[in-house]
């Protein structure tokens, strides 16, 4: 677990009974590279070995439309898919579905911040949603939607691209792990 200063950053948020598993949701900008992963072992119940990328280009195109429809009710302009912010939503998926953790910092020296300076996109401003549990991107989108945290971050006036990251590992618990950044990169 974050030790006490990071706890206040994270919000977490059970959510039981819409489907046969628990979800789990955790809103804020986090601050991200993905260095020295902690890693489970099989003996643990988890095979990170099992864990993988699956988001498709419907996730992708589904996701920027959903958020832009969602920003646009909301007087915000819309969002448009970015290669470098999906490479690092789908990175952090990967990283969440083999450890089976849903957290923002996930091992010693890994933040928010970090890994999007290191996936080369230079932002101004810039929001991280994740979550798992969900089997659908209408499932994950109103996790966030209905979640003050990630809320706000979906509707950050400067924002205007977005990545999504969709990775599964069958012996977790979640099992499918989802991943939004929100970013508007520095203008020189």
């Amino acid at each position: 677990m974050a030790d006490p200063s990071r706890r206040t950053l994270l919000n977490y948020i059970v959510l039981a009974g819409l489907t046969p598993t628990a979800l789990t949701l955790s809103g804020c900008v986090g601050t991200g590279i993905d260095l020295d992963v902690p890693r489970k072992s099989k003996a643990d119940g988890l095979d990170p070995s099992q864990g993988r990328i699956i988001t498709t280009s419907r996730h992708i195109s589904r996701g920027a439309s959903l958020t832009s429809a969602y920003r646009r009710r909301h007087g915000q302009s819309a969002v448009t898919p970015n290669a470098k912010l999906q490479r690092l939503a789908e990175r952090h998926a990967l990283v969440m579905a083999r450890t089976g953790k849903v957290q923002h910092a996930i091992g010693f020296g890994d933040s928010f911040v970090r890994r999007l300076h290191a996936s080369g996109y230079f932002a101004q401003e810039a929001a991280e949603n994740i979550s798992g549990g969900f089997d659908t991107i209408e499932q994950a989108m109103v996790g966030w939607q209905e979640s003050p945290g990630h809320r706000k971050n979906m509707l950050k006036p400067a924002v205007r691209e977005i990545g999504l990251g969709v990775s599964n590992n069958p012996t977790t618990g979640l099992k499918t792990f989802w991943v939004m950044v929100l970013g508007v990169q520095v203008q020189v």
